[in-house]
């Protein structure tokens, strides 16, 4: 799920942030709500090689210090001033309502009471640019983004682009892109990027990565020639040489 820093709200101070981000149970969700079909995840898929190879093992999404994080969560809140808790407003998208429920039931361990609000496809486009909100959930952010460039609509600044999935107007991350387009190598690019994940899921988290859905595509045992893609499912269609053998 996604912050909104525009607006003033309580998700302006990154201990917010970085609390909630803490107490989550990534793998638990990944289990309750996709049934186990999905993966931790920050921005792009883990097996990328732009991906830092060891983010696994940051505090918000290592399970074997649970214990720890959820301490640091507490320690977090009660330091922004909301040691009693506080309450969001949260924009939920209808397919996402089960991922909604979880972080509803897992933040209100924490003293975070999430009010959220479920939408329809026409709805939460509508609502999720309009600044309302704290925070938008929609459905994992889906799998198979190849590189850097192909997930910069989502986290542009709202300025430019107020449909981007959480707002802010952080100019940092913009130069980021900057200096990955005038990167003269692969190497270089994937150092920029690694420090730009960091920056934006581990030092500012503005947002909170769930995890990436695994997408299956389930067909009959006498449809032949169809190849779905390794990544995202709604890309790369192709049906010309997909046949029935019966």
């Amino acid at each position: 799920f996604d912050f909104n820093t525009v607006h003033e709200s309580p998700v302006q101070d990154v201990r917010v942030r970085r609390a909630m981000a803490l107490w989550i149970n990534k793998q638990d969700a990944i289990d309750a709500v996709l049934g186990g079909f999905g993966e931790k995840f920050t921005l792009l898929d883990s097996g990328n090689p732009y991906t830092n190879p060891d983010f696994e093992t940051w505090l918000i999404y290592d399970d074997s210090r649970r214990e720890e994080a959820r301490a640091e969560a507490k320690r977090l809140l009660a330091e922004a001033g909301y040691a009693d808790g506080l309450t969001l407003k949260e924009n939920c998208w209808t397919v996402a309502q089960q991922s909604c429920e979880y972080i509803q039931a897992q933040l209100a361990e924490l003293g975070i009471t999430m009010d959220f609000k479920i939408v329809d496809t026409p709805g939460y486009s509508a609502t999720s640019v309009t600044l309302d909100n704290d925070t938008d959930s929609a459905s994992g952010w889906p799998s198979g983004n190849a590189i850097p460039e192909m997930i910069r609509q989502d986290i542009a600044p709202y300025s430019t682009n107020p449909g981007a999935t959480f707002q802010h107007e952080d100019p940092r991350i913009e130069e980021y892109f900057g200096q990955l387009e005038a990167a003269g190598t692969l190497d270089e690019r994937i150092r920029i990027f690694r420090e730009m994940e960091e920056y934006i899921i581990r030092e500012q988290v503005y947002r909170v990565s769930l995890y990436g859905e695994t997408a299956v595509t389930p067909y009959r045992s006498y449809v032949k020639g169809y190849q779905p893609p390794a990544g995202n499912v709604n890309v790369n269609y192709d049906h010309a040489t997909t046949w029935l053998d019966k």
